[in-house]
């Protein structure tokens, strides 16, 4: 390609493409840097444990959940030291850019640091979520999942670089997702406070402002509303959707499903499928 061709370029395109995974614990002290090529970054998820980074200018608290962006070009390469031992998932990686100019298509490595704020800590509220999904992929070697949840970590990354002030309307929209992908598990209201990188009294307040609902109500309804589909269109087992939607306790499921919707479940399904009975 011409070096005049380059005002003609539309950059289209991010790549990252992922090196080295892998899943340590530090017991004492670990510098992630010594095994960094240049042009190479990495992600660091602090699964379990307590420490702190070190480095001659400043030292800053680790904890689990934590997310940490690191680049190979940082001038000032900080040491992580546990106090209590510390689990790590890190992600090696490099990125490029595809563009065309006119009908051709070109790719060229990024020499410069794409993280641009190297060694920050990533607040963003599913930046955790999406790479304990690119863990449990990784696990199960599936490899074009793991290259999916990248990308997303990666669009969090990004966000974060261009503002360290998140729009607090992205974040809720964030956290409502997770629990409408995971509405059949237990969510802890600590873990979406955790998510969202709030205050525990700022979240209710912003959830409610933007919801209608505080957290538990949303989790709840977005329980109820699955519930009220599977009763509608299948033959299950009050007890066996109970269980489907997250409820272990099934008596506990129609007090809730009633509450909600107004009649319980058994007086839901006479309304909407009367030939089916579901005790």
């Amino acid at each position: 390609m011409k070096a005049g061709d380059k005002h003609n370029m539309t950059t289209t395109h991010t790549i990252y493409d992922i090196g080295k995974i892998n899943v340590q614990t530090v017991y004492q002290q670990w510098n992630p840097y010594v095994k960094m090529n240049a042009c190479e970054s990495m992600m660091v998820y602090v699964m379990d444990g307590y420490g702190e980074w070190k480095g001659e200018s400043r030292r800053r608290s680790v904890k689990k959940g934590d997310v940490f962006a690191l680049s190979s070009q940082s001038k000032e390469q900080e040491v992580l030291t546990a106090r209590v031992p510390l689990e790590i998932f890190t992600v090696m990686f490099t990125c490029a850019r595809a563009f065309r100019v006119n009908d051709c298509w070109y790719i060229e490595q990024v020499e410069k640091d794409v993280l641009q704020n190297n060694g920050m800590k990533v607040s963003h509220a599913l930046t955790g979520y999406y790479l304990e999904q690119l863990y449990k992929t990784w696990k199960r070697n599936q490899k074009q999942t793991v290259q999916k949840h990248f990308k997303k970590v990666m669009e969090t990354v990004v966000k974060a670089n261009v503002s360290t002030i998140m729009e607090t309307e992205d974040d809720i929209a964030a956290i409502k997702n997770y629990i409408d992908e995971h509405y059949d598990e237990a969510i802890p209201i600590h873990k979406l406070v955790q998510f969202s990188g709030m205050n525990t009294s700022l979240f209710y307040r912003k959830f409610k402002h933007y919801t209608g609902f505080t957290p538990l109500q949303y989790i709840t309804n977005t329980k109820i509303t699955e519930a009220k589909k599977l009763l509608a269109s299948t033959s299950m087992k009050i007890a066996d959707v109970a269980h489907e939607v997250g409820y272990e306790d099934s008596y506990y499921f129609s007090r809730m499903f009633k509450r909600t919707v107004g009649v319980s479940p058994q007086q839901y399904i006479r309304g909407k499928a009367p030939e089916t009975l579901n005790y």
